[in-house]
Formats: C-alpha cells, sequence, structure tokens
C-alpha cells in the first residue's frame, strides 16, 4: 500500500509516497512486520492511495466517496519504456529520436501522452508514478 503524505518543517512542505510492504503476518492474518519506504511523490497533492495486487491489478481510494475503485495496470509500451528511460537519462528529445529512429513530433507526443495519462508535469515524475504502480 503506498499513499501520499505532507511533511511540513519550518513551514516548507514536502510531498512525499509513504509505502508500506508487509513482510510477516500473525496466524489469524494481520500484519506482523512490515516495511517501511519513503520516496518523493509524483502528484502535486497529499491524499493519493494505491493498493497494489499481483494479477495485473490495483486499488485506488478515492477520497470524495470514501470507496476503493480497481484498476488495471497498463503496460507501457516499448516506445513510450525507451523515451521514458532515454528522458530520465537527461536526453533531449533530438537525441531521443535519433536514438530510437522516431520522429521528434512522435517522441514529444508520447511524452504529452504519458502526462496527460499518469496526471503528471515531468519525467521524473511520470516515472516515480510508474514505478509506484509497478507499471514497468
Amino acid at each position: 500500500m503506498g499513499y501520499d503524505i505532507d511533511l511540513i518543517r519550518n513551514k516548507k512542505k514536502t510531498l512525499l509516497n509513504h509505502k508500506l510492504t508487509p513482510l510477516a503476518f500473525t496466524s489469524n492474518g494481520q500484519v506482523w512486520i512490515a516495511l517501511c519506504a519513503i520516496s518523493p511523490s509524483a502528484h502535486k497533492e497529499s491524499g493519493h492511495v494505491l493498493m497494489l495486487h499481483t494479477n495485473g491489478t490495483y486499488y485506488e481510494y478515492d477520497l470524495l466517496c470514501h470507496d476503493w475503485g480497481k484498476k488495471e495496470i497498463k503496460r507501457l509500451n516499448e516506445t513510450e519504456q525507451e523515451i521514458l528511460l532515454l528522458s530520465a537519462r537527461g536526453y533531449t528529445v533530438e537525441e531521443i529520436a535519433k536514438q530510437i529512429c522516431k520522429s521528434v513530433n512522435t517522441i514529444k507526443t508520447t511524452k504529452r501522452n504519458l502526462f496527460k495519462r499518469f496526471e503528471t508535469e515531468s519525467i521524473m515524475n511520470t516515472w516515480v508514478d510508474i514505478m509506484n504502480r509497478r507499471q514497468i
């Protein structure tokens, strides 16, 4: 399970993603030991709550309806993966286009679609969100 929280220090707000991964359970199925990991959030505001499953689905909590919505993990295609990885490594749009033999417009459109699909504004935020949802 992962959720976004605000950390406020010296009146400065930092948005973090807090993940809990159960490692051991009691005999009646309750979590006994869990691993906690904190990383930067990919979102603009707190409240995003995800619970991942191994069968290709995840659940996202809707704060307005107070209900869990089941969603399918949509895998990235090969071109999206390449563009995302090369962008995260600092390559320019032109360098990526040349390296994967696609047009500059294709690279720009793919990046724009990734930002829209994951509701992010940067490659790094998109990368973090994809990793949180285990879509790669």
